[in-house]
This record gives C-alpha cells, structure tokens and sequence, in this order.
C-alpha cells in the first residue's frame, strides 16, 4: 500500500487544555527560526487571515468568554511528502497562502456536512518539520442551517475524517474523508496551475531560427564566406571566379596560354603579314583543345 499523501488526525490534550491554550500553542510553539521567524505565527480562518491567538479565541467563541477544552475540536492536517508543498509556489509564503485557502475549501465541506450556517473554527500553519501541517480549533458550538436553533456537535461526523468502513463480506476499506478529500483535490489543482504556468515559461524561452537563410546555411554556423548561388552560375560567371579545385586551374591556364598565343601570331602577322602554317594548326588545336576542356566542365557540373 502506497503511503498516505495527507492526514487527518484528530489531537487529544490534557485536561488543562481549553481553546485559549489551543490557539497559543499553535502561535508559538517550537517556532523553526529560519522558516517561520522569531514572531508568533498568525492564524487564520474563513474570513481572516492575520489573527493573533487571542483574536483566535474571540473569534471561536463568537464574542463570548472563552471556551473550554471539551468545548473545541482540534485536528491537525498534515502533508507527508514536502515535495507536496514545495511545488505549491516559488516560496514559502506563497505555498502558505494557497495551503490557507485549500483548509478554507476544505472546511466549507465540512459546514455542508454538518448542515450548519457556519462552523467557527481557525487554524495556524507549521513549517516547523520535515511535514509542513495545519493545526485546525473547531467550535462545537453552531446554528443549525433549517432549524436556526444553537446545536453542539459532538464529533466531526465519519464522511467526513478518515475511517474504516465495513464491507459485506466482513472485509473493511479504508476511505480518507470528505475533508481530505477536498483538500486534496485543491492541492491538485494548484499543482497543475503551476505546471501549465511553467510550460509556457518554457515555451516561450525557445529560440525562433531565423527563415531567411537555408537549412545548409544555419548549420554550417563555422563558415565565415557565403555560400555560392551554383543555380545562377554561367559561363561568364565560370571566367570571373576562381574555382579550388584543380581542374578548374588548369581550364583557366590553358586558356591564359591560348590568349597569349593568339597574341603572338597577331603580332606576327602583322610584322610578315602572313600567316606561317605550323602557327596556323597550332592556333586552331590550341582552339580545340580549350572548348572540348570547356564542354567536359559544363557535363561534369
């Protein structure tokens, strides 16, 4: 069996315990220095959020003198894997803040249970162990939700707190209550709100590739030259640029020699004015040999 995620259990005190004992125990006691400060803690309830404890108890007591210890209930709600808690927020004033309003969700369940206008109750949180956990004072006094009369409760009925039920078969399940069961599935919530918020962080934080260059440019990212457009390159591109590979070379020496030659016999013509035979066929292989060395280039490109 998978261990618990929350619990519920239900604190008995001594004798000497009333409600106004109840609400400074949960202010001051064995206060965590770097977590929790040197002050008292504050507690809170359906509608506030900074009580001091004796604000606590007038508020249990409903204006009246204090209460009594068998005039109160006191639960303490415990999250087991403080992994739990941290994924509530980004600090621990944060993850209290939502822990207060997954008690108060869970509370309202309870007034609905026990058929009731209003519970008067308040509670403190302790990030004093490994087990952050919320100390919860009940009133057991109430108006009843259809009758309006003053009703003491006894006890938190068991659809509410955790308990064994019976099966037919003699077996008995274990069922966690309606109070946790609430404050589960506000924790659960929360948790996803944080996931979802985290995701888009995420997401957002993505680079963006830049579409004006090609898929071959972006990952040559060492190249310090551009790329050569070969779709566009012709023939007069062919004379202009300067090609490494070694063929290319010999393409352009052989054409530099033949240019040189026809020169020569240009000149020569001129000083004779004719033409000698041998320079004739040489002038005219020379011619030959340049454009077949041209048409090998373009077959093999």
């Amino acid at each position: 069996m998978s261990k618990a995620r929350f619990i519920l259990r239900k604190i008995r005190g001594s004798k000497s315990v009333g409600a106004s004992e109840a609400t400074r125990y949960i202010a001051r006691s064995k206060l965590h220095a770097e977590r929790e400060g040197n002050s008292l803690r504050l507690l809170f309830s359906d509608s506030h959020d900074a009580l001091s404890h004796w604000q606590a108890d007038r508020l249990l007591s409903g204006g009246s003198e204090r209460l009594a210890k068998d005039d109160i209930l006191h639960y303490v709600l415990s999250v087991q894997d403080a992994g739990d808690f941290k994924r509530l927020g980004a600090s621990d004033d944060e993850r209290k803040d939502f822990l207060r309003e997954a008690v108060r969700a869970a509370m309202k369940e309870a007034e609905k249970e026990l058929i009731v206008l209003r519970l008067h109750w308040t509670a403190g949180i302790h990030l004093n162990t490994d087990n952050p956990h919320a100390h919860i004072v009940i009133s057991r006094h109430a108006i009843d939700r259809e009758t309006e009369n003053l009703r003491r409760i006894g006890k938190l009925p068991l659809p509410l707190v955790p308990h064994n039920e019976k099966q037919q078969d003699g077996s008995k399940t274990f069922l966690p209550g309606k109070i946790l069961g609430v404050f589960t599935k506000e924790i659960d919530a929360r948790q996803r709100e944080i996931e979802r918020i985290h995701a888009k962080e995420l997401a957002g934080a993505k680079v963006i590739p830049d579409k004006s260059r090609t898929d071959f440019e972006r990952a040559d990212t060492t190249r310090s030259e551009p790329l050569l457009d070969w779709q566009k390159l012709n023939k007069t591109d062919f004379n202009r640029v300067s090609f490494p590979d070694s063929q290319t070379r010999k393409v352009q020496s052989l054409a530099a020699e033949t240019e040189t030659r026809a020169i020569e016999i240009t000149k020569g013509q001129a000083h004779e004015g004719l033409t000698s035979d041998k320079d004739t066929v040489l002038h005219e292989r020379s011619l030959s040999r340049t454009r077949e060395t041209h048409n090998n280039r373009d077959l093999t490109r």
